[in-house]
């Protein structure tokens, strides 16, 4: 659904004389990238049990820290066999950043 109508508008923005290549590069690496970054997060934050809305609100308060890392995946995929190459580490980055993300646990007693 979303990455149809992001692929629909940065084909016509691609289509602007002079500045739309640039401009569709950029717009798809900040949206495309808000939308792989929530994607990437989603395993392992259902994984230590939150739900959907709290996995919501999490992705709204650290926006900009989300897109900068799903829009650093989203371009190194679109390198010839990136996506191959990068896809593991960008799990394995989405492991870290769900973590870092999550409050610590308090230990049992």
């Amino acid at each position: 659904g979303k990455s149809l109508l992001l692929g629909a508008l940065l084909f016509l923005v691609g289509l602007l004389p002079g500045v739309g290549s640039v401009s569709a590069l950029v717009i798809g690496a900040v949206l495309g990238g808000r939308l792989l970054g929530a994607e990437l997060l989603e395993r392992p934050l259902t994984g230590r049990g939150m739900a959907r809305e709290a996995q919501t609100r999490l992705r709204h308060v650290h926006r900009a820290r989300i897109t900068g890392f799903g829009a650093c995946a989203y371009l190194l995929f679109l390198l010839p066999l990136g996506a191959v190459v990068a896809m593991p580490a960008a799990v394995a980055g989405a492991t870290l950043l769900a973590r870092d993300l999550l409050p610590p646990e308090t230990p049992a007693e």
